[in-house]
C-alpha cells in the first residue's frame, strides 16, 4: 500500500477513536472492539495521543478482584474552540472545551435577512470579539474556529458561491475573514451538515449510528450521517433538500421557494400575519387560510423527507429550525404525509430537535475540535519525520 494511502487509513482510524472518546471513556480493549481495529493499532494511536497531551489515562474500579481498568478520556484542557453559525438573519458563537462543555454563548438575531455584506461581517466580528474577550478574562487560549453557514462553497478559496435567498454572501469567504484577523485555523461547513454534527455530539443523534438532520428555516437543507460519519457526496453538497425540484402547474420550483420561512410568511401577509407563532395561533383559532398554509407546507416537507428516506435508506429523521414554531399541526401533518407515502410499511422515527438554534454552532465547534486534533497529530508526525531525516543526514 502506498505511504499516502497508509497515512489516510491511519487518520481515518484515529478519527474513529477520537469520535468515540468525544462521547465517553473507553479502555483500549473497548476501543478495539468498538472500532474493529487490532489492539496494537489502537495502542499505537493512543500512545501518540498521550504524547501530544490529547488524552489521559484514568484508573477505574469495578468492584471485582484484580487490577483496575485503565480508561482513556480526552483532556478537558486539550483545546478550546469556537463554533459559529451564520444564517440569513443572524450570527451566533459558542465556545467549548474539549470535553464539549459550553463555556460562552454570544448571539445576534435580526428581524430581516441581512441587507449588506458589511452588516454581516460586523456582526460576525461582534460575536467573535465578545467570545475572545471572555476567553482572555478566563485565561483561555482559542485553538481554532469553525463556521456553519448556507453553502455551497468554492473548495479552493472557501468563498460562498450563489446562495439562494442570501445574495449579500455571494463570493464572501468567512474563513479568510477570520483567519486574517484572529490568526487561528478556521474550518468551514454547510449549516445543515454542521446541524447534523450538533445532533450527533449534543442532541438526539448521540445514540443513532445513521440519521438525517433536516433544517427547516429561511433556507432548507439536510445533513446526512451514515454509520457515524458525515456524508457530503463527491461535490460536497449532498442533502440539499431545499433544491429538490417540484412541478407546480407549468413551473418547476425548488422546495425552498415553497416552504422556507420567508415563503410561508409571504403567503399569509394578506391576512395580516408576518410571524410563524401568530400563524400557528390563527390556525388554532380555526382560520382556514392559516390551516391550509401550514398543511400544504407540511405535505411538501413530508414528501421531501420520504425522498431522503428512500434515497439514503435511513429511517431516523431529526428536524430542527424555525418552521417548528408552527407547532403540532405542522409536525403531525409531516408525520402523516411520511406514513401515507411509504411504499412499504416500516418504522420511521421523526424526532424534534431539542437544540434549537444551538445545533449548527455546536456542530461547527465539534467538527473543528476533530479537525484541529487530527491536524496537530499530522503536524507532529511530519516534524518527527523531518527530524529523523535530518539526523540520518548528519550521521
Amino acid at each position: 500500500m502506498p505511504p499516502a494511502t497508509l497515512s489516510m487509513v491511519k487518520e481515518r482510524n484515529t478519527t474513529m477513536i477520537l469520535d468515540l472518546l468525544m462521547n465517553d471513556k473507553f479502555s483500549r480493549a473497548e476501543l478495539s472492539r468498538a472500532t474493529g481495529l487490532t489492539r496494537s493499532t489502537v495502542g499505537e494511536i493512543i500512545k501518540e495521543m498521550l504524547d501530544l497531551g490529547i488524552v489521559q489515562e484514568e484508573k477505574t474500579t469495578s468492584g471485582k478482584i484484580g487490577r483496575p481498568a485503565i480508561k482513556i478520556s480526552i483532556r478537558k484542557d486539550w483545546a478550546h474552540v469556537i463554533g459559529i453559525s451564520v444564517e440569513r438573519n443572524g450570527v451566533c458563537a459558542r465556545l467549548i472545551d474539549s470535553n464539549k462543555n459550553i463555556l460562552k454563548s454570544s448571539e445576534i438575531v435580526k428581524v430581516r435577512t441581512y441587507g449588506s455584506l458589511k452588516e454581516l461581517q460586523n456582526d460576525i466580528y461582534k460575536v467573535v470579539d465578545e467570545t475572545y474577550h471572555f476567553a482572555r478574562m478566563n485565561k483561555i487560549e482559542i485553538s481554532a474556529m469553525g463556521i456553519g453557514m448556507p453553502g455551497p462553497f468554492d473548495p479552493l478559496t472557501g468563498s460562498l458561491k450563489s446562495v439562494p435567498s442570501f445574495p449579500v454572501a455571494e463570493n464572501f469567504s468567512p474563513k479568510l475573514l477570520l483567519e486574517g484577523k484572529y490568526n487561528v485555523s478556521v474550518w468551514l461547513g454547510n449549516d445543515a451538515d454542521m446541524g447534523a454534527l450538533g445532533e450527533k455530539y449534543f442532541g438526539k443523534g448521540k445514540n443513532l449510528g445513521s440519521f438525517i438532520y433536516v433544517f427547516l428555516d429561511k433556507g432548507i437543507g439536510s445533513g446526512i450521517v451514515i454509520n457515524g460519519e458525515l456524508y457530503v457526496g463527491a461535490s460536497g453538497y449532498a442533502g440539499e433538500l431545499g433544491q429538490l425540484t417540484i412541478v407546480k402547474g407549468k413551473k418547476e420550483i425548488f422546495l425552498e421557494k415553497l416552504c422556507s420561512v420567508d415563503s410561508v410568511i409571504k403567503k399569509t401577509r394578506s391576512i395580516g400575519v408576518d410571524d410563524l407563532n401568530d400563524l400557528k395561533e390563527l390556525a388554532k383559532a380555526g382560520n382556514k387560510l392559516a390551516i391550509d398554509t401550514i398543511v400544504e407546507v407540511a405535505r411538501h416537507i413530508g414528501c421531501g423527507i420520504v425522498s431522503l428516506i428512500y434515497l439514503f435508506g435511513i429511517p431516523n429523521i431529526i428536524v430542527g429550525g424555525m418552521l417548528l414554531e408552527l407547532g403540532d399541526l405542522f409536525l403531525n401533518k409531516v408525520r402523516e404525509t411520511i406514513k401515507r407515502n411509504l411504499f412499504h410499511k416500516h418504522e420511521v422515527q421523526l424526532l424534534k430537535s431539542d437544540l434549537g438554534n444551538q445545533a449548527i454552532s455546536l456542530g461547527a465547534a465539534s467538527y473543528t475540535l476533530v479537525k484541529h486534533t487530527i491536524t496537530k497529530l499530522r503536524e507532529r508526525k511530519m516534524l518527527r519525520k523531518r527530524n529523523t531525516e535530518m539526523w540520518g543526514r548528519l550521521t
